[in-house]
């Protein structure tokens, strides 16, 4: 099953939630949104997130128990996030830089199962 594009053309949408979806693909329309705020996808078969994922006025993304092997790459670039929720994922890699630019943030990481964890936090 998969999000459908059209989505995106939802420009006042503020909160989505598609949790035990079986949803396997975030479509790259959904950056449309604008005015998202928080997201919700726990419980799918997400493997990745579209390359250039970047929500403006996003605060809250969750992603718990997916198949997701990386984060958002952007990250860094949606300066409103204050959390993240990761758990549950064969995450390979976590961008700890990416979270320099943010001011106040919780990433929960826990149960997730790093192949690589050289990663710091300060």
């Amino acid at each position: 099953m998969q999000l459908s594009p059209a989505l995106g053309s939802l420009v006042n949408l503020r909160w989505l939630s598609a949790r035990f979806n079986s949803i396997s693909y975030i479509p790259s329309s959904l950056q449309r949104c604008e005015n998202l705020k928080e997201i919700f996808l726990d419980h799918n078969t997400i493997e990745e997130f579209p390359r250039s994922f970047f929500i403006p006025h996003l605060e809250s993304l969750s992603v718990r128990s997916n198949r997701l092997k990386h984060s958002p790459m952007m990250l860094s670039k949606m300066t409103r996030l204050a959390t993240v929720d990761l758990e549950g994922n064969a995450l390979q890699y976590f961008p700890v830089d990416a979270l320099k630019s943010l001011t106040k943030y919780v990433v929960i990481l826990s149960s997730c199962t790093f192949s690589n964890a050289n990663f710091m936090f300060y």
